[in-house]
């Protein structure tokens, strides 16, 4: 369930940070014929599901060092550890990245 957490808030963030999620909005509008989204999709995507899944995983974070044996804390520490090499590894805005947006 941890790893699923995180997961999703690095979708998010992915998603609505790193490729500027307010690019799709115009052609999400386009194909849909029922629902139109705005600039509150933008905000729910980039703020508040992050936040409210971080609670949620700081909770069972708590919930598994409070009851947790040897093994499920070991698999935990292996999964922040890698999480942390993961966003060390990503590499930052420059100017070679924008290049690469007006491309695509």
């Amino acid at each position: 369930q941890i790893a699923l957490l995180i997961g999703v808030i690095c979708e998010c963030i992915l998603f609505a940070w790193i490729f500027d999620a307010s690019k799709i909005i115009p052609s999400l509008n386009k194909n849909s014929k029922t629902l139109k989204i705005g600039k509150w999709w933008i905000v729910v995507i980039k703020y508040i599901i992050p936040i409210v899944l971080g609670f949620v995983w700081i909770g069972g974070l708590f919930g598994v060092i409070s009851s947790g044996s040897f093994v499920e804390l070991s698999i935990l520490a292996v999964i922040l550890i890698g999480f942390t090499v993961i966003l060390k590894k990503l590499p930052a805005k420059s100017k070679d990245w924008d290049e690469t947006q007006q491309r695509l």
